[in-house]
């Protein structure tokens, strides 16, 4: 998210409404919708596409529905993980391949849900949707990655503050690098990097169990 988000409306926060109605129907369709999973999956999709048309909703509903598909895609990953993970010489290949299809045709179109924008909801949510199942199954079943590189799960345990804090910080070096370094993107994704580390530090030393043990500790 860079600085011309600034205008719209939800900057930043639009995916916690999104995540709360999002993950609401989910549960609702899921309770007494009792169809097969991917047929519903693709109502839900031909759902949302019509959304992305129409005009923003009241309290950010046009939002839970745009963000739906991939909540139930997480659903459904969730549902028949113990398959989807399990290692494969042939599906890792698969995955290179598609990977490789991706990227070689340019399939990964742009993909805004804060302002209901998706060029062609269905390429960009099998584009997607394909992508974060290869990363997932990537560190799954190559988790030296994680115990050689140990801030990756430390940023997935804190997944939700980097949201929060990424674009503001993002913003923020924006306007430092373009005025003062040219505007190198590198820059800007090097020091919102550094600051998020640093806050995921402090967070993680003077956390609020921390704090009372130290204090209870004391007295």
């Amino acid at each position: 998210m860079d600085i011309d988000h600034l205008q719209h409306y939800g900057f930043v926060l639009w995916f916690l409404p999104a995540l709360f109605w999002a993950r609401a129907f989910v549960f609702l369709l899921i309770k007494y919708m009792k169809i097969n999973v991917i047929l519903l999956l693709i109502l839900v999709l031909v759902f949302s596409s019509y959304i992305l048309e129409s005009q923003i909703l009241p309290l950010a509903l046009d939002k839970g529905v745009v963000a739906l598909p991939w909540v139930m895609a997480g659903y459904i990953f969730a549902k028949y993980k113990k398959n989807l993970l399990r290692n494969s010489i042939w599906k890792l290949l698969f995955f290179i391949l598609g990977f490789l299809v991706i990227y070689s045709f340019d399939l990964l179109l742009p993909l805004d849900m804060a302002r209901n924008s998706v060029d062609n909801i269905y390429l960009v949510f099998s584009c997607t949707s394909f992508l974060s199942y290869f990363l997932v199954f990537l560190f799954v079943n190559f988790n030296f990655l994680l115990q050689r590189y140990p801030f990756l799960t430390v940023f997935g345990i804190e997944s939700m503050l980097v949201l929060v804090l990424h674009a503001y910080l993002n913003n923020v070096f924006h306007l430092i690098v373009e005025h003062y370094f040219n505007g190198e993107w590198y820059l800007k994704f090097l020091c919102t990097v550094a600051v998020l580390s640093l806050l995921i530090f402090i967070k993680g030393k003077y956390n609020e169990n921390k704090i009372f043990s130290f204090v209870r500790k004391q007295t």
